[in-house]
């Protein structure tokens, strides 16, 4: 998707405004080794594990990971990499009951991604994901991307702006809180994975006129 709005703006003139997302506080970010070597790609230190606390009633994931091949539009992908949804009944025992799982099999054809859901679930559920390392032999960038609301811990905001507003040619648009001039947490922004800036605007959020003052 980058590659085809790189053509449209530098091939055809056609300008492309895309939202930069709304991933920036359902977003996680690593790489794809397992250092301890226990089959687990390391989420963070001591934990191979993303905590997951849904804020609405459905679950929804994305996991991608930067292994295309030569040509993206026939990606060639070899790292393989399998993801496991787990749910706690109480974060106070060690005990979680498996939920689903995506294990596509990525053998030199196929998306380098995952998903998971989307799935009904009920208001408190806790869940944890797990991203097997089934066949990976090099360091490559992964993304999870809560594709619903969903609080995620660990969670990275950078690097969380969606395709095709990552693409060079797109202008990507951010939301800002007019109140503080701060980016709002919720909008998706780079550095993209080549270590682009993003995003190339942004556009006010809690702005309003006081028609009574007024």
């Amino acid at each position: 998707m980058d590659r085809f709005v790189d053509r449209l703006v530098t091939r055809y003139g056609i300008p492309w405004i895309n939202a930069a997302g709304n991933e920036g506080r359902s977003h996680w970010v690593g790489d794809t080794l397992d250092r301890n070597h226990d089959g687990w790609i390391n989420i963070r230190p001591g934990s191979p594990y993303l905590l997951l606390r849904p804020e609405t009633n459905m679950l929804s994931l994305l996991v991608t990971w930067d292994d295309w091949g030569a040509d993206p539009q026939f990606p060639q992908t070899f790292q393989d990499i399998d993801a496991y949804l787990f749910r706690y009944a109480d974060l106070r025992t060690s005990g979680a009951q498996p939920i689903t799982k995506s294990e596509n099999p990525q053998n030199g054809r196929g998306f380098p991604m995952g998903r998971i859901g989307p799935l009904r679930v009920q208001p408190g559920d806790v869940f944890v994901l797990g991203l097997r390392a089934k066949h990976v032999n090099r360091s490559a960038r992964i993304h999870v991307y809560g594709l619903s609301q969903v609080e995620m811990e660990p969670r990275s905001p950078e690097g969380s702006v969606i395709i095709p507003a990552a693409s060079q040619g797109a202008v990507a648009v951010g939301a800002v809180d007019v109140r503080s001039g701060e980016l709002k947490d919720f909008s998706s922004r780079g550095p993209t994975d080549d270590l682009r800036i993003k995003p190339d605007l942004t556009a006010p959020e809690n702005a309003f006129v006081d028609v009574g003052a007024a």
